[in-house]
């Protein structure tokens, strides 16, 4: 058998494969994580809501709100603290709203401390005025594709 025809009947053993239609399919779903601009990283409630400013600008906090992701070194309650903070477009100011909980913070403390001021984007993704304060605001946090 030559070359050419040994290549033609082993390309059309592989294209009639599942394991081959399963890899393009793989390929096509790495393709569009490629393409998404963010990635999930976490979800989480909004801890100590009630201790900071977010009564200041509760009516203009709303599902959808972008939100920073703010190192805390000083805090001594906790050696991770993240504080959430809200801009104002209004009158120019920065509001902290709150803390990412203890339990989920060690991980996005690092990453900020090391620099990585950038990497996150913050947003609320429910609010639910009825529940107890600690619960009422819920994040979800996304890395941010680098496009250096």
């Amino acid at each position: 058998m030559k070359n050419e025809n040994f290549f033609k009947m082993y390309r059309n053993m592989v294209q009639r494969s599942p394991i081959f239609a399963l890899s393009i399919e793989r390929l096509t779903q790495k393709a569009k994580i490629m393409e998404s601009k963010k990635k999930y990283f976490m979800d989480c409630h909004l801890a100590g809501r009630k201790y900071y400013d977010a009564d200041e600008v509760w009516d203009k906090l709303k599902v959808g709100t972008l939100l920073q992701l703010q190192r805390d070194l000083e805090n001594r309650h906790d050696a991770d603290a993240v504080a959430v903070m809200y801009h104002n477009e209004e009158d120019g100011e920065d509001y902290r709203i709150g803390y990412l909980p203890r339990e989920s913070n060690e991980t996005v403390a690092a990453i900020l401390e090391m620099g990585w001021t950038d990497m996150f984007e913050c947003r609320i993704s429910k609010i639910n005025e009825e529940a107890h304060p600690e619960y009422q605001v819920h994040l979800i946090v996304k890395i941010k594709r680098n496009n250096s």
